[in-house]
């Protein structure tokens, strides 16, 4: 992971040229979906001519048959049929937005669901008015070798230290990690008390809970803990402090289930393809005959 922080540095910049048109907690919206397409094209350049000729010879068949010709010859799980890669997109600034919708939708169908997450069509229409797409895609066309990454936790790295901390605060993903005690109680139910008068804890019924650093502890453990446990306590001498990051808090985008109308349609649709196979079927045989070996 040689340099990652100056990769993630390099891709921060980027952000300078939002700042006038972006606040600094939407420039992930820009940063992150072009980094993931970056990374894409550059997966994808070793086999990117030889895609598109298969995608000329067999265009002409049903997704579900297209799909894995194309995977395969890409030497991966997705591919991109589109003429233009980061490289042509950044040979013509008139018509940037167009060539960049018409490279996304090149993407496979799982490529794309990816990418449709971070609703991108919005700040395509967004750059595109403030004349900031071009300059954006000609700043990650010219950053190939930033991208030439071996390692995917090194990736991973870039993401968090050169996004994911500036864009929240690092109270965002930040907790305080509290040891909630309990008293030990002798065989007729009465807490047992050291030599201070302190109650002994009982390690068996130690628990653990995270609480965010934007949180007061106490609020908190008075408002979740104590209704339950009313004689719990907190051994503030071992609580620690931690940090991670939660893509589906920050990051899922919730997709509502079809509605039962939809479901209907596809049954029924499906119910009348079966039975016309099956139709087709009885028919040849009314008409051929079965064989009979008998």
């Amino acid at each position: 992971m040689n340099n990652f922080r100056e990769k993630a540095n390099f891709i921060w910049s980027i952000a300078d040229l939002l700042r006038c048109h972006y606040k600094q907690a939407d420039y992930g919206k820009v940063i992150l979906p072009f980094t993931v397409l970056r990374r894409l094209d550059m997966v994808l350049e070793p086999t990117k001519k030889q895609v598109l000729v298969a995608y000329q010879k067999h265009k002409a068949k049903k997704p579900e048959v297209l799909e894995p010709i194309l995977n395969g010859i890409a030497k991966v799980k997705f591919h991109n049929h589109s003429k233009f890669d980061f490289n042509e997109l950044a040979k013509d600034h008139n018509n940037i937005a167009a060539n960049l919708r018409n490279y996304i939708n090149g993407f496979s169908i799982s490529a794309r669901e990816i990418i449709d997450y971070f609703s991108f069509e919005d700040q395509i229409k967004k750059l595109d008015e403030y004349d900031l797409l071009y300059l954006v895609i000609k700043h990650f066309a010219e950053a190939k070798e930033r991208f030439e990454v071996t390692d995917p936790m090194e990736m991973a790295y870039i993401f968090e230290e050169g996004l994911y901390c500036k864009i929240f605060d690092n109270e965002d993903f930040g907790y305080q990690r509290i040891t909630v005690e309990r008293p030990k109680r002798k065989d007729k139910g009465e807490i047992e008390k050291d030599k201070k008068g302190e109650p002994v804890p009982d390690a068996d019924l130690r628990d653990f809970e995270n609480v965010s650093l934007k949180e007061n502890v106490e609020k908190y453990f008075m408002r979740e803990v104590l209704p339950h446990l009313p004689d719990a306590w907190i051994d503030h001498s071992k609580t620690k402090i931690g940090y991670e990051i939660n893509f589906t808090k920050y990051f899922y985008k919730y997709k509502p289930l079809r509605n039962l109308e939809e479901i209907r349609k596809d049954i029924l649709a499906l119910e009348e393809e079966t039975d016309g196979i099956l139709k087709t079927i009885i028919n040849y045989k009314l008409l051929n005959g079965s064989p009979n070996k008998y």
